[in-house]
């Protein structure tokens, strides 16, 4: 008992990133569920995310894959097309792509993580909580995982997003 009141606690008071926020940058493209383009920087990937593949490539599964993939990266250009983020790296800051590792955040008034006397959401937690991306743990850049695990958790058990049988089974309404 004590520590699901702990958790929850834990949950309602804001949360802070851990490292210097860089930014403003702004968005210019959104490719799949997990990665964008930013403004004099490229290619990102957001780290401790995996979203469905939006196109075909060696790793996606199949039609049904592609459909969810498109439908997180619906979900993610709604969040942040065109709009200023800010970005915060941990201890690997790029892939073997070459993509820039980040936790990415919106200035939000109501948001639950604090920073220098602002508000902010973080991309990542909102597209997991959505139920659009599953968590994925890659070391040494492991700073939000188990909130990542848990909000994934979460997704589930409601059905949200790709976790949604009516989703699954027969698209949106």
């Amino acid at each position: 008992m004590v520590l699901l009141i702990l958790v929850f606690l834990s949950l309602t008071l804001a949360l802070s990133p851990q490292s210097q926020l860089q930014g403003p940058v702004k968005v210019l493209k959104v490719v799949d569920g997990d990665t964008l383009d930013l403004e004099r920087i490229g290619r990102i990937r957001l780290i401790g995310i995996d979203a469905p593949e939006s196109t075909y490539n060696r790793r996606t599964s199949g039609a049904q894959e592609i459909r969810l993939g498109l439908m997180a990266k619906a979900f993610t250009a709604s969040l942040v097309s065109g709009k200023f983020v800010w970005l915060e790296l941990d201890a690997q800051q790029r892939d073997k792509y070459g993509r820039v590792l980040v936790y990415l955040y919106l200035k939000d008034p109501a948001g639950d993580w604090a920073h220098q006397g602002k508000r902010y959401r973080q991309v990542n937690l909102e597209i997991i909580r959505a139920g659009w991306a599953d968590s994925l743990t890659i070391a040494p850049n492991v700073r939000y995982a188990e909130l990542y695990v848990q909000a994934a958790r979460g997704a589930r058990a409601k059905g949200l997003g790709m976790w949604g049988l009516e989703v699954r089974l027969f698209g949106p309404l």
